[in-house]
């Protein structure tokens, strides 16, 4: 039975709907990808907003344990949020413990509003070919980018707007449906961190490659 869950959270990570191959042992140059500008910005007081809406997430199997306040999904996991979407086969939910009454966290100032449905979540943690897809609003003079992320496992922190993939990461920039940037790891232990800010740090051998503007 498929169990659908609407909540108001996830990071950024946010996305659309798109198919890909499942990421190869080793990546091969050329297009591949396209990943989640998903990640967050690096911690500030105050980010942008995201856009408002549930979160919807469908799986085979659900459980949901109020004592550790965590909610657990296997199988064909699909999560939609209003501004990124991801596919995996395992996800794991931590939520933010609730302060006692009458008191606030004391980081309250940092953490991001409920705006985009995130502020619930503390951590999330997707597994098995996990795929991250956003849209970026376009820049001034640019048309919109798209980004999709690749590997075997992401591990989202909404405090700092972070989104670290392992296993073979690959990401994929590309600008109306043509590639403008690709990194693929070159090794199975190459990490990537994104950013909500579209900064990226990558640690481990991989490679780069620059498509430039395409002629028309």
């Amino acid at each position: 039975m498929k169990h659908t869950l609407f909540l108001s959270l996830l990071c950024t990570a946010a996305i659309a709907q798109e198919t890909v191959t499942p990421v190869p042992a080793k990546p091969a140059p050329g297009p591949k990808l396209a990943v989640p500008a998903v990640a967050g910005e690096n911690p500030a007081p105050k980010r942008a907003k995201k856009p408002g809406g549930p979160t919807i997430i469908t799986s085979s199997d659900a459980t949901f344990k109020n004592s550790t306040q965590t909610a657990e999904f296997k199988g064909e996991v699909n999560v939609k949020a209003p501004d990124f979407e991801i596919s995996c086969d395992r996800l794991k939910i931590i939520l933010k413990k609730k302060p006692a009454p009458g008191t606030a966290p004391a980081d309250a100032a940092a953490q991001p509003d409920d705006e985009g449905g995130m502020g619930n979540i503390e951590d999330a943690i997707a597994e098995g070919n996990v795929i991250i897809t956003q849209d970026k609003p376009a820049k001034p003079g640019e048309p919109p980018s798209r980004y999709l992320a690749k590997g075997k496992r992401a591990v989202f922190t909404n405090s700092k707007g972070s989104v670290v993939i392992t296993g073979w990461p690959q990401i994929l920039e590309s600008q109306e449906g043509k590639p403008t940037k690709q990194t693929n790891a070159l090794e199975e232990s190459t990490r990537v961190t994104l950013f909500q800010s579209n900064d990226m740090i990558i640690e481990g051998r991989s490679e780069v490659i620059l498509h430039g503007k395409q002629q028309q």
